[in-house]
């Protein structure tokens, strides 16, 4: 009874070996197909002569062995060897999971076709063992495949949940700026108004008082102008006023910012070193260009010390123009950094962030994109892009 169940398991074993292998290499080799179908019939075949043998008492039992032996164990051997040369030819031309599945199938296929090849050209009674050597191998590379795709899938979930983070931090920044952006376009152009009819009196009033008096009307102005720059600042970030977008040469708008920044980087210790080539054209707005650009880099000359230097260059891809604004400078921490440009964060203690947050509006206006690195100690780098006009 056990040599039947190990006959019928062979009939059954071997054809789904091939279906196996046919599935694995997803059906590219014809030929492999058309053997796994004539062995699967074959296999079939043998069992009818099996079950022919056992109703006639042995009767058939020549025939059957004949066919199940001589015929079906050469039949096995050239199965492996098939295997073997589309194992090799698998590892050659896929990934490294295929390659290493492969591998496994190369030494399984290997071990069986040892071991057929010794039992016929031996002598003496031969026990088939290597085959189970190659099941062993087989299982550990398919663990190791599962490994690896298990690793890519964390790895993959990881990104995806950064992503994530990052789209609800931008959902987040977009439904602020939204909520300022209104409330700067109604109040704004109210409150400016009786803030310069205010100053007009101070003014007034300051040029008929005495020398001590004149001062505290100073200072009441001067905190006046600043109010009027932040209402500035909000009414720039409701509206930036885009809606003339000429072309621009990069070089030549960086040139007009290098005039008016580097006295003031000098005043703190440092240097402006400038690289743009020249044909780099972008759509733009020069003046408000000129006014995100500024806000950048005071705050980079703001960070510097002693010694400092501010490098600014850029260079083009296939579609983009990247400009990149690094200094050396004191930098700042991941959780500081991921707040840059949101309504009233700022690093410095007087600072409202309403430059930086007008500054992104600006180069959001003009189709393009603006991004910061930093790392505490070593400096802070903004990583800005707007879409390339190609020159015909």
């Amino acid at each position: 009874m056990l040599l039947i169940f190990f006959d019928i398991s062979m009939f059954v074993l071997f054809p789904a070996l091939s279906t196996y292998i046919d599935d694995v290499f997803e059906g590219r080799f014809v030929y492999f197909k058309k053997f796994r179908r004539f062995q699967t019939a074959y296999s079939a075949f043998c069992l009818a002569a099996l079950c022919l043998y056992k109703a006639t008492d042995g009767k058939y039992y020549a025939l059957y062995d004949f066919f199940s032996n001589t015929i079906l164990g050469p039949l096995i051997l050239i199965q492996l060897i098939f295997i073997i040369v589309l194992a090799v030819r698998n590892a050659i031309n896929g990934n490294k999971n295929a390659a290493i599945l492969s591998v496994g199938i190369f030494l399984l296929a290997l071990s069986g076709a040892a071991d057929l090849t010794i039992y016929y050209l031996s002598e003496t009674r031969y026990v088939l063992f290597l085959w189970k050597f190659g099941i062993i191998i087989m299982i550990v590379t398919l663990v190791v495949i599962l490994a690896r795709r298990i690793s890519a899938d964390y790895a993959m979930l990881v990104t995806y949940s950064k992503e994530l983070e990052l789209y609800n931090h931008n959902l987040q920044r977009t439904e602020k700026m939204k909520i300022i952006s209104d409330l700067a376009a109604s109040v704004a152009h109210e409150v400016r108004n009786p803030l310069q009819v205010t100053r007009g009196f101070l003014q007034l009033l300051s040029e008929k008082s005495d020398l001590e008096n004149k001062n505290y009307f100073g200072m009441a102005i001067n905190e006046l102008d600043r109010a009027s720059t932040i209402i500035t600042d909000f009414l720039t970030f409701a509206k930036p006023e885009m809606e003339t977008l000429v072309m621009l040469d990069l070089s030549e708008e960086i040139k007009k910012i290098e005039g008016i920044m580097s006295p003031l980087a000098a005043l703190h210790g440092g240097i402006l070193v400038i690289d743009i080539p020249e044909n780099l054209h972008i759509y733009g707005n020069s003046s408000k260009l000129k006014q995100a650009f500024i806000n950048i880099i005071k705050n980079s000359i703001e960070a510097i010390g002693k010694d400092g230097v501010i490098g600014i260059y850029a260079y083009s891809t296939e579609r983009d123009v990247i400009l990149r604004i690094s200094d050396n400078g004191e930098g700042m921490e991941e959780e500081k950094l991921a707040s840059l440009g949101e309504p009233f964060f700022s690093t410095k203690s007087k600072g409202t962030g309403l430059g930086l947050m007008v500054t992104f509006r600006i180069i959001e206006a003009m189709k393009g994109s603006i991004e910061f690195r930093s790392t505490k100690g070593k400096g802070t780098e903004a990583i800005i892009r707007f879409p390339l006009i190609k020159q015909s």
